[in-house]
């Protein structure tokens, strides 16, 4: 007879958007993170779903990953399936017990919040000696210090099998700050960020190195001091050889943009298509329809509009295929402000250039394009969308650093 066992992961499974979607879809996970906003004092939706610095803090990891468990555990409940048993990989071991009937939610919610900033302010980020060992061949995971065996991470496919990698402490959060840092177009901070990695370098697998290496080219280029193009042609050619194709399209990318700014069309159309093309080998779709935006983009300078249109449209539908929530955030917008808040958000901003291309191009193609993409539960169009992408998209994305030498640009 079978038997069904409910598993929770551990802090270091966290990520933006984690419960989004049962939010939305089922009251009782919206009574979980209503509960936890109200006892503990934070908001858990902008927490949990939208970027931010705290998220990879432990002090609000915690907290974040025992409520969005829990959420998700009602959600299962309210379908009418229950455990016969319940496990968790360390911080999951209070959603177990809380799914076992062992404790009351809002108990473990004090407790965890509690024990998070203890945590933070006995070793604030960035301070101490731990490593993990992942993907040891079956999901084994050894976390020094804390875990012996990740059963929780494995079943949920957060620890997949492969090579050692071993993570030095404070790495993730310099990376996240970094990413957070680049978006912001905030590149001062990011080369700090970048200063603070490098001191990890040598305990780095080869593809974190080549993450890193990218990430530093990116904010030269945005900050304008790429010179020339050698060491990212050397960083093409070391992603290449490792068969590491999502790093070696978001370098084809950033290759594209170089030669766009400086006027090589050919070679950018190029580099962006090449970007595009590799997509097809991993299973990160978004780098793609950024690389497709670029295309779109330098298609209209170039006055290729029918070009435009097409890549637009194939964007539009590629994005709202899987990720139907960035238009749901769009068209809950009404003013202008609600607008420009998008702009930490690259797959946001293609979505809103692509729209008016449309807008400006294609007025049929637009008008298709809003009726199936608003014909779900998204509802009506606000009526100030439009204005916004006919008259103040472009101003104010001028001021941002998707702004570069004349032409607006999406970086992977």
């Amino acid at each position: 007879m079978s038997k069904t066992a409910f598993m929770f992961p551990g802090q270091g499974s966290q990520c933006v958007g984690m419960g989004a979607d049962f939010y939305e879809a089922c009251p009782k996970a919206r009574a979980v993170y209503d509960m936890a906003s109200e006892l503990i004092g934070i908001d858990m939706k902008k927490l949990c779903f939208e970027e931010n610095e705290h998220l990879d803090q432990t002090e609000f990891t915690q907290i974040a990953l025992l409520t969005t468990g829990m959420a998700m555990e009602q959600s299962i409940r309210a379908c009418g399936l229950t455990p016969d048993v319940t496990a968790g990989l360390s911080l999951g071991e209070y959603n177990a017990i809380v799914s076992a009937g062992g404790m009351e939610m809002a108990d473990a919610m004090k407790v965890v919040r509690r024990r998070g900033i203890l945590m933070e302010e006995a070793v604030p980020a960035g301070e101490g000696a731990m490593a993990a060992v992942l993907g040891m061949g079956g999901g084994l995971m050894t976390d020094w210090g804390a875990h012996m065996f990740d059963i929780a991470q494995w079943a949920m496919g957060k620890d997949g099998n492969g090579p050692v990698e071993i993570i030095p402490a404070g790495y993730s959060y310099y990376d996240h700050l970094l990413a957070i840092s680049i978006n912001r177009g905030n590149f001062k901070k990011a080369k700090a960020n970048i200063d603070i990695l490098k001191t990890y370098k040598e305990a780095l697998s080869l593809e974190d190195q080549i993450h890193l290496e990218f990430n530093e080219l990116t904010v030269l280029f945005y900050s304008k001091e790429m010179t020339d193009i050698r060491q990212l042609l050397d960083l093409c050619g070391k992603a290449y050889q490792n068969n590491l194709y999502v790093e070696l399209s978001r370098s084809y990318n950033l290759l594209g943009q170089f030669f766009w700014a400086k006027k090589e069309w050919e070679k950018a159309i190029e580099a962006f298509n090449e970007a595009a093309g590799l997509q097809d080998r991993t299973e990160h779709q978004t780098y793609r329809w950024i690389a497709k935006t670029n295309l779109a983009l330098i298609n209209l300078e170039l006055k290729n509009k029918s070009e435009a249109v097409m890549h637009a449209r194939e964007i539009i539908l590629g994005y709202y295929s899987s990720k139907q929530d960035k238009f749901k955030h769009i068209f809950a917008a009404d003013n202008k402000t609600a607008y420009t808040d998008f702009f930490t958000d690259k797959e946001i901003v293609s979505i809103l250039l692509m729209l008016r291309i449309l807008y400006k191009n294609d007025q049929t193609e637009y008008t298709k394009i809003i009726e199936k993409v608003t014909q779900t539960d998204i509802g009506v169009l606000p009526k100030e969308f439009e204005y916004f992408i006919s008259h103040s998209l472009v101003s104010e994305l001028k001021k941002t650093y998707y702004y570069v030498d004349g032409n607006f640009m999406i970086k992977c």
